[in-house]
């Protein structure tokens, strides 16, 4: 009897909070900051989705061309694409969460794509 009450006492105590411990909210939209500098410095575009659950494909105008150097988004839980052309074509790298120096030279289009 002594041995049970030891061990349900210890349950409660150390195992039933993490049981009922909240999970980490995730953002219902994800924003995207590009910038021309590492450590988040410098020029920088911003794009933001209207539905979390979409992955859209962003791109830059056509006649722009952008070096992004370093990015931060606001989710880690998602992947950040970068392509060559326009409508997220011909893909040069992927990342995951924010990143604060990259080498991807120029590009043209980008997409956030959340990771379950």
């Amino acid at each position: 009897m002594c041995s049970f009450t030891f061990f349900a006492t210890l349950f409660l105590v150390c195992y039933f909070p993490l049981l009922v411990a909240p999970l980490p909210v995730r953002p219902r939209r994800f924003f995207l900051d590009l910038y021309s500098q590492p450590s988040y410095n410098g020029t920088n575009i911003t794009f933001g989705t209207s539905n979390g659950l979409a992955s859209p494909c962003f791109s830059l105008n056509e006649t722009y061309t952008f070096m992004p150097q370093s990015y931060s988004v606001n989710d880690e839980f998602v992947q950040v694409s970068f392509y060559r052309e326009l409508e997220c074509q011909q893909t040069i790298t992927a990342y995951n969460g924010s990143q604060e120096s990259i080498e991807v030279g120029v590009i043209k289009s980008v997409r956030v794509a959340k990771i379950e």
